[in-house]
């Protein structure tokens, strides 16, 4: 499927209005209450990412406090089902993103993974609101191979 396809397939389970890839591949979705939500294809057109901003990058020591947090639970993926964080230097936020196949996508597929990739980026943002104090997933339900503790720095 295209990324096209897959945008219409996800619109339409939702009951929103069509929504365009624009001719640089990317589409923004509005979520409501300042959460946005982007797709976007590489230049191959073989690989979807799902990015969502999650916060503004600190300008303090805060910094080094939230990228420490952040990698802390980032650790094999378990917290964040497989999505990662990045920083842009360029907005000067720190996003949560998730790369898949574009090839290996169906519509049903495409649409369980961005709605895990909406919920995990829900309960971060959230999170960092908060102030990052709290595991969202337990590492044993996850069944995770250590402990956060046994890796915690």
């Amino acid at each position: 499927m295209t990324l096209q396809d897959l945008v219409n397939y996800f619109s339409n389970a939702h009951n929103l209005p069509e929504n365009t890839v624009s001719s640089q591949g990317i589409v923004a979705l509005d979520l409501g209450e300042g959460r946005m939500l982007h797709f976007e294809e590489d230049e191959a057109k073989e690989n979807v990412y799902l990015t969502a901003p999650l916060c503004r990058l600190p300008d303090d020591e805060d910094r080094l406090a939230l990228f420490d947090q952040l990698m802390q639970f980032h650790a094999y993926g378990y917290e964040t089902k497989g999505a990662y964080f990045f920083a842009s230097p360029f907005t000067g936020e720190v996003f949560l993103c998730r790369q898949e196949k574009l090839a290996k996508l169906s519509g049903q597929e495409f649409l369980s993974i961005a709605n895990d990739f909406i919920q995990i980026f829900n309960a971060w943002r959230e999170n960092i609101e908060q102030g990052v104090t709290r595991t969202l997933i337990d590492p044993v339900e996850a069944n995770s191979p250590v402990s956060y503790e046994a890796i915690a720095v």
